[in-house]
């Protein structure tokens, strides 16, 4: 569960830098964040998307905020 708590806070931290709002009593909007937390299980907690752009997203320990850092990605492997 502790890992769940730590993607939807990064969700939280993506979102809200991108100016979005998800209401998870709006259905199109809770698809939307579970759409965003099993890519990001997917790839370990650390890459997000939000539309058709990608972010690493990092907890430093010790800091309150994430590091957001944009990122390609391309499910060619």
């Amino acid at each position: 569960m502790f890992i769940h708590d730590i993607i939807d806070e990064k969700i939280y931290a993506l979102t809200t830098m991108k100016g979005f709002e998800l209401d998870e009593t709006d259905g199109q909007d809770a698809f939307t964040h579970m759409e965003m937390r099993d890519f990001a299980e997917e790839h370990g907690g650390l890459l997000f998307f939000i539309g058709d752009e990608y972010y690493l997203v990092i907890k430093i320990i010790g800091e309150d905020e994430f590091l957001i850092i944009p990122t390609e990605y391309s499910s060619d492997s």
